[in-house]
Formats: structure tokens, sequence, C-alpha cells
């Protein structure tokens, strides 16, 4: 049989560090049903290896959820016999907003002297290639804004046809939503619309100052429309300067003690990083050390992260390879490149904790969050 000292082991082994939940004392089958009905009827966190803030947004999210199914089912009639605008008036009212919010596209003939550059050796700099990309990217886009805008509001006004494109982007106009017409055409986000249409001005005028003013001494990576291409651009701008291989190339990470504010000349090689947000996890700057969050902090901003490429880089111990994602959905699909389109690259995070600790705790590096 199983001897005394065993069924002591068993009878005080915990499954939670908080020890909620324990293993039953030895005895009969009433005595087991007894002690599950002492159990609680919803289980921590810290029973799966979570932090407790995976409840509060397990809740959050069911009540987004709730949220954006009675949106869905509000009707769209209404009438000024009440005082309200109705959702014509306001739609077209935020259609206007909007309008003349709308930034100016990106001009070739605004670049700076030393914008679109030649590196010392010879060949183009990788990061003005860069540059004009996301010029491209980012007018098509507002062409697509200011096209679409124009319509919807000749459509409210009857002076033209109101297509089912149209009549979706109306919806999504009553409901705070980005319309399909303008997220096909963008970049990956969550945000609801007001806050989407001003990251957008903030996104333009961070590429309008590279465009006059040069390169940037630190990059706000979140703000591209794609970072694949810039973090493309740093390995092949260190491999032009240095004669080295592309393929040959890795990143190494170093995470800065300097605020953004203060950093006012960029690094030799590679390229300072900052607006990356630190989601189930956040970075401690007293130990220098990825960390646990802190109670009902969901998210934390990282300090400006360094980039630096390196020949045939080789992890070093005591790291946490933490995925840098686009948004919080983590999840993505292989493009036509062979690239996710959520996915950018893996941070390298020092850590005093083993791997498997973070992946259990979901700990990520997100470039925007939805709000």
């Amino acid at each position: 049989g199983i001897n005394a000292e065993y069924m002591g082991i068993l009878d005080s082994f915990t499954y939670s560090p908080s020890g909620s939940i324990t293993s039953p004392p030895d005895g009969f089958v009433a005595d087991y049903r007894a002690f599950i009905e002492t159990l609680p009827t919803y289980d921590e966190p810290d029973c799966f290896g979570m932090h407790e803030n995976a409840n509060i947004r397990f809740q959050m999210q069911e009540s987004g959820s709730v949220m954006q199914t009675v949106l869905a089912l509000q009707p769209r009639t209404g009438g000024s016999s009440s005082g309200l605008m109705t959702p014509e008036q306001t739609v077209m009212a935020k259609a206007q907003e909007i309008q003349a919010m709308v930034p100016n596209n990106l001009l070739m003939e605004e670049a700076g002297p030393h914008t679109f550059r030649t590196m010392s050796n010879g060949p183009p700099n990788s990061l003005s290639t860069v540059l004009s990309h996301e010029m491209v990217k980012f007018n098509n886009l507002l062409r697509v804004i200011r096209a679409s805008l124009v319509e919807l509001q000749k459509a409210i006004q009857g002076l033209t046809v109101l297509s089912e494109s149209l009549d979706r982007m109306f919806t999504s106009f009553l409901n705070n939503e980005v319309p399909a017409l303008w997220s096909d055409a963008a970049y990956p986000s969550l945000k609801p619309l007001a806050s989407w249409v001003k990251d957008l001005c903030k996104r333009v005028e961070f590429i309008r100052v590279w465009l006059r003013k040069g390169e940037p001494s630190c990059y706000w990576m979140s703000g591209l429309f794609y970072p694949h291409g810039f973090i493309t651009g740093v390995l092949q701008a260190y491999s032009r300067q240095y004669n080295v291989p592309v393929d040959t190339l890795g990143f190494s990470f170093e995470v800065q003690d300097i605020p953004v504010e203060q950093i006012t000349a960029p690094p030799v090689a590679g390229v300072y990083v900052w607006g990356l947000y630190a989601d189930s996890c956040r970075w401690n700057q007293e130990t220098k050390l990825i960390d646990d969050c802190k109670p009902g902090e969901m998210y934390s901003s990282m300090p400006v992260i360094h980039f630096l490429p390196h020949p045939n880089h080789v992890t070093p111990p005591n790291t946490y390879v933490c995925p840098l994602y686009k948004t919080m959905v983590r999840r993505g699909v292989l493009s036509s490149l062979g690239q996710s389109t959520n996915f950018i690259v893996a941070v390298e995070l020092p850590s005093d904790r083993p791997s498997s600790f973070w992946i259990q705790r979901g700990a990520a590096l997100l470039c925007a969050l939805n709000t």
C-alpha cells in the first residue's frame, strides 16, 4: 500500500501559488464529494500559470464583445423631434470633421537636402528607400480616405447613389469603427475610428519630419506603415556600410536608460527604436530585466531599444526571445513575400526566469494597442 509519508505529501500538494486549490485528503467517496463542493466556482488564473491580470483582460474582452453586439443591433432611425441628431446628420458631421483632419500628401518636393543621401562608400542608403516606400503607402491611404469621404457626403445629400461599400462606411461611422474601405488600404490596427484618425495624423507627421529633416535619431517603429521593410532596411544598411553579407546578419538588442526625448544622435551602427509596448510583462528599469506585470496594469511602455545588426548572431543565455507583433491580435497570415502580416521580429530581452515562464504568461511586445 501507499505509506503514510507519501499520502501526507499528496494531501499538502497545491496546484497554484496562492494555494486556493489543493489536492483532496485521503478518504472515502463522500469525503471527495464534500471536498469538491468547497472548491471555488471560478478557477484563479494562477492555476494555469497566468497572471491575475488575465482574468481582468478576459472580462474586458467579454464586455467588448457584448458592446459590439449591441452596436450592431441598434436601429439606424432617429429624428430631430427628440432634439437629437439624425444618423445622417451624425455621419455628415463626423465626415466633415475627419476631412478637415486628414493631412496633405507627402511630396518629394518637401525632402531636405540630406534626406535621400548615398552612403560614404557609394551605395544608396537603404533607409532612404524605406522612406520612399512609406510615402507611397501613406499617400495611397490618404487618397482613399479623401475620395471616400467626398463620396459619402454626396450620398448622404442625395447627389449620388449610396453603394454597398458606402452604406457599410455609413454604419461604421455610427459605431465609431474604421470603415473596411480604409482598413483594406491601411496598416493593421484595432483602434476605434476616432483614435485611428488621430494615430494616422501622428504617423504621417512622423514620416513628414523624416522627409524634411532627414533620418531621425530614434525611430518610431509603431508609426511605420510596413515595419518589415524597416527591419530589412536596417540590415541592408549595416551590410553595405561594413561589407558584410546580409544573409549572415541577425539582431542583438539593448534596452536603453535614456528617454527618447534626450536622444539627440543616432547610434554608430543600427538604430534606436521607441514606441513599443510590453504585453503580459514589463521592463524593470532597476534590475534591467523583464519582470511580471503589476496588478491591474495590462500593458506598459518599453524604453528605447537599440536594434544592432550582428554577423552570425547567437542568442545569449538568460534571455527570453520575445515576439514583436503589430497589434494585440497576435495572429496573421503569410504574405506573398513569406512574411507574417502581424509578427515582425523576435526581440531578445534579458530575464532571470526561464523562457517557459514567459511563454505561459503570453509575454510579447506590441507596436500598437487597441485604444
